[in-house]
């Protein structure tokens, strides 16, 4: 915390900057009491490739993965619809 600025860190592992003024104006949800860190990762596929498989092979891909939480589950969202392919991103614990 600074004289103008706090800075907290996400999920994500990403510092934002907040103005004071803005956090004394606010409900601020407290994320300390999680024992994890959520991941991303970003995969771009052609349309031709059926949204429905790419779900299934990312998250069988992070199933290998030692590591990850259990709790809560991973999950794809499609992040962008492009000119040639779709990007998917896979968020997980660990």
């Amino acid at each position: 915390m600074d004289l103008i600025y706090t800075r907290m860190r996400t999920l994500d592992n990403k510092v934002l900057s907040a103005p004071n003024q803005m956090l004394l104006d606010a409900v601020i949800e407290t994320q300390s009491v999680y024992d994890y860190v959520r991941r991303r990762r970003v995969v771009t596929m052609d349309y031709r490739v059926d949204p429905k498989r790419v779900n299934e092979v990312l998250l069988a891909a992070v199933s290998l993965v030692e590591g990850p939480a259990e709790m809560p589950e991973p999950y794809v969202w499609v992040t962008d619809l492009g000119n040639f392919a779709m990007e998917y991103t896979l968020f997980s614990f660990i």
